[in-house]
């Protein structure tokens, strides 16, 4: 291959020498590899190499070799610190004229290169000895951060275009080319340009360094360094491929996670549940914390009347748990009672001496707002640390993205739920391990309070590690409702019971003397016997006391707020009122104010099968959860329903006496329970209907239908329009009962029908008997269908005679038989035709109810 020419270095004259007066010429070489290349912002190599000046320049004049021609003499050394290399500005003299300058300079060029390769070895930045090159132009030397050395040189024209030939001479002695991209002749951008890639970086670099301001024929040639954007093989596969790369990285993330962050979560977990770092188990912190303690010295003196409740009354249900305790898990036990009933201070105090212990508020947990937070406030009662409550948002973002992208889920959002999961599966995790690592007798099995539980989900996961016999589980609530889904979230095992109730009559009564000494007993009994035992309104009772009230004005106070709190939860028709799910009617609540207001309690099979309340014990599970009623247990089962607090004893009965209202709700209630017996009455007709059982004995099914009209209409009274076709009540006069039109339409029924059958004939007859003969004192009605609505004419008692007189018995009637209808239907029709009967009874009597309640809300 030829050598390639170098072309001319420039050259320009300086004022002469001032000794001999000679022609003086000053020309610039540029040494490569004298420093490391910036190849980043972040690079700090430049920085290091560049700390003194002075030292650098020393290094760059040390590679030139002395004793040079035409009086060499430096000028100046100019460092280039991020193109790796320095411009060295020297003076010749002895040329006349410009062009033996420049063969002059161009000769040491030569001479300096050979030198400087010959003895300058590698460095620890390369392993290439240096360059020296001819500086064709004036260089720019400028410090722009963002300009970093690049292997692609942008040529941009001051003057006309220049060939690829004209280029390449031009660039080719720096180092081999990529390419020369010149402007397409489409693009009228000005100024012209070219790139030119270098294969090597220091090639680009020498250039840009040499040829920036060279002139070549007419046109001026500028560079500047193009940013190149390498792809990476790897990587540009990895982004074309994202629905598999984003999976298999989120997954990788996942695992290092789990390996770096999961043993200490279950470190620190382990460690709230063993207290093994808690400074208040050495004796003598816990008895400074206990004598020291201002909540303590506080409430020494407003919790008496509920310590005294405690230690009266829960003995027996404190020792209780502890026995539970003291055995290996097998029961989810379940204590519940009204607020300020001591279930807290039950548990706490049974508790006490368990090493293995941990507390979950639940009542925190259901207070705030979104479900994050309510996971975080989990994990920090858990002890569950670190937790990185942004990376739901985080990966929830990823996954919209991706499916924005690709049109599929990448599948790794995360929720709060499965979040909550992972905390709980770890506390899972924990008592396993301190299961198997610690020897756990009986009484030291780890023990999980949950206070004041409302979530459902909660309990059932504390039921399932009381299955798997990791430790015992105890729930502190004022309400049961949760109590069949523990027993359904663990058929195998028993739920443990304990209710707790208010405090004794005598306990609410020490706690007023003590509190309010300037007040009677007597007031203070009759207060008590309102307000019961429940510490809150004994509280509220005392402040308002405290205040200045009288005992009376305070009594009234607080009942007729309860009053007010009771129709604005119960009698409310929105699905939900507050904080609880509406499950009951205004009917419902108001049947079953009555009762409570009767009697104080009923019980709880009665009002469980009532017409109200059969088969809805979601009704009365919401009613208790919402505090209006509450539930007495007697082997783990409901017994007797109260009031939700002993004060509504005496709301109940104020909202009964209420007139308007009362009336008004009377009317409801009735207008419901004619709703219940008007569909039972047509759930009989429509079964009659379907059993088609006097189709052999009445051609006419019309008949038939009318038939079931006028029984249907049987019960309705006097007042209501009989659906019997032709048939004015009145022409029969008053003294005709309702049993005997009923026969005699029957008998009409069967006059227009054609059929000659001996069965008919007999049904006719029969029917004409009944329109004729009069019943005897003595005996009995002897028409079927008197027999079957069971309404005989019974004898008139003498009024001399003895009421305790003995008499005979009356001879057993025969067996009620509806000729026509086949035997094995017999016993179904009757059934059905005195359930007919007997709801239209039900049904007059509440319409002449609600006629009477109509009027004294016309009097109001």
């Amino acid at each position: 291959m030829a050598r390639i020419q170098h072309r001319d270095i420039h050259v320009e004259q300086v004022s002469p020498d001032e000794t001999t007066g000679a022609a003086k010429y000053r020309a610039g070489l540029f040494i490569d590899k004298v420093f490391p290349l910036k190849m980043s912002s972040f690079d700090i190599r430049p920085y290091i190499m560049s700390r003194n000046i002075d030292t650098m320049r020393q290094k760059v004049l040390a590679l030139l070799p002395e004793g040079l021609p035409n009086s060499f003499a430096v000028d100046m050394v100019e460092p280039h610190q991020r193109d790796g290399g320095s411009i060295v500005y020297f003076t010749i003299t002895g040329p006349t004229t410009g062009q033996e300058a420049q063969k002059a300079a161009q000769d040491l060029v030569d001479t300096i290169n050979a030198h400087v390769q010959a003895t300058s070895g590698s460095k620890w930045y390369t392993f290439e000895p240096a360059r020296v090159f001819s500086v064709m132009g004036t260089p720019f030397n400028e410090d722009i951060v963002r300009l970093l050395p690049s292997k692609k040189v942008k040529v941009e024209f001051s003057g006309k275009d220049l060939s690829v030939e004209d280029l390449f001479r031009e660039f080719r002695p720096f180092g081999r080319i990529l390419d020369i991209e010149q402007q397409p002749s489409s693009n009228k951008d000005t100024p012209r340009w070219a790139n030119v890639h270098f294969q090597r970086l220091r090639s680009a670099t020498s250039a840009r360094n040499c040829v920036h301001g060279d002139t070549v024929g007419d046109t001026k040639l500028l560079l500047s360094y193009i940013q190149m954007h390498h792809e990476n093989v790897i990587l540009q596969w990895l982004k074309s491929h994202s629905k598999f790369t984003i999976p298999l990285a989120a997954a990788a993330l996942i695992a290092a996670i789990y390996a770096v962050f999961d043993p200490i979560r279950e470190f620190f977990v382990e460690n709230k549940i063993t207290r093994r770092f808690d400074i208040s188990r050495l004796p003598i912190i816990g008895k400074l914390r206990k004598d020291f303690s201002l909540w303590d010295m506080l409430r020494r003196d407003t919790s008496t009347g509920e310590r005294v409740s405690m230690w009266s009354a829960r003995v027996e249900q404190e020792e209780r748990l502890v026995s539970m305790l003291n055995e290996p898990p097998e029961n989810f036990v379940v204590v519940s009672g009204p607020h300020g009933s001591g279930k807290t201070l039950l548990v706490r105090n049974a508790t006490r001496n368990k090493k293995y212990r941990i507390t979950i508020d639940a009542a925190k947990l259901s207070s705030v707002h979104t479900e994050i937070e309510q996971m975080a406030l989990l994990a920090k009662q858990l002890g569950y640390w670190p937790i990185f409550s942004a990376i739901i948002s985080i990966t929830n973002m990823i996954d919209l993205m991706v499916a924005a992208t690709t049109g599929s889920k990448a599948g790794i959002s995360a929720t709060p739920e499965s979040q909550t999961r992972k905390v709980l599966d770890c506390l899972a995790l924990v008592l396993t391990k301190i299961r198997q690592t610690i020897y756990c007798r009986p009484r030291t099995f780890p023990i999980i309070i949950l206070e004041n539980v409302k979530d459902k989900d909660l309990m059932v996961d504390g039921a399932s590690m009381v299955e798997s016999g990791l430790a015992h589980v105890i729930a502190t609530t004022h309400s049961i409702g949760g109590y069949r889904d523990i027993q359904r979230a663990q058929p195998q095992r028993a739920v443990s019971l304990l209710s707790l109730d208010d405090a004794s009559p005598m306990n609410a009564l020490l706690m007023l003397q003590k509190q309010l000494d300037a007040v009677s007993s007597e007031k203070l009994e009759a207060a008590v016997g309102i307000l019961g035992g429940r510490l809150e309104d004994l509280e509220v009772f005392v402040q308002k006391v405290k205040a200045g009230e009288s005992v009376d004005g305070s009594l009234e106070d607080i009942i007729q707020r309860s009053i007010t709190e009771i129709r604005k939860y119960a009698f409310s028709g929105d699905a939900e009122v507050g904080q609880y799910e509406h499950t009951w009617s205004p009917e419902q609540f108001w049947y079953l104010l009555t009762e409570l207001a009767r009697d104080g309690s009923v019980s709880y099979d009665r009002i469980r099968n009532s017409t109200l309340f059969v088969d809805k014990d979601n009704a009365l599970l919401g009613l208790e959860e919402a505090q209006l009623i509450s539930m007495q247990y007697e082997n783990d089962r409901p017994s007797r329903i109260k009031p939700g607090r002993p004060i509504f004893q005496a709301a109940f009965q104020r909202i009964l006496d209420d007139p308007g209202f009362a009336s008004s709700m009377s009317v409801k209630m009735n207008k419901k329970f004619i709703e219940l017996e008007t569909a039972k009455i047509r759930k009989a007709q429509e079964e009659l209907s379907l059993m088609n059982v006097f189709s052999a004995s009445v051609d006419s099914h019309k008949a038939l239908m009318s038939g079931l009209a006028m029984i249907s209409a049987m019960g309705g009274g006097g007042g209501r329009s009989s659906s019997w076709s032709g048939r004015d009540r009145t022409k029969h006069g008053d003294e005709v009962t309702i049993t005997q039109e009923a026969e005699m339409f029957f008998a009409d029924a069967l006059r227009v029908s054609n059929s000659n059958s001996p069965v008919i004939r007999q049904l006719q007859l029969q029917a004409e008997a009944a329109e004729s003969e009069k019943e005897s004192a003595s005996g009995r009605s002897r028409s079927w269908l008197g027999w079957v609505f069971g309404r005989p004419s019974q004898p008139k008692q003498d009024p001399k005679r003895e009421p305790h007189a003995r008499t005979a018995p009356p001879p057993q009637s025969p067996p009620t038989i509806i000729p026509g209808i086949p035997c094995e239907l017999q016993g179904r029709v009757q059934f059905l035709l005195k359930t007919i009967r007997d709801s239209q009874d039900k049904i007059s009597v509440w319409q002449a109810e609600n006629a009477v309640q109509a009027k004294i809300l016309s009097g109001l």
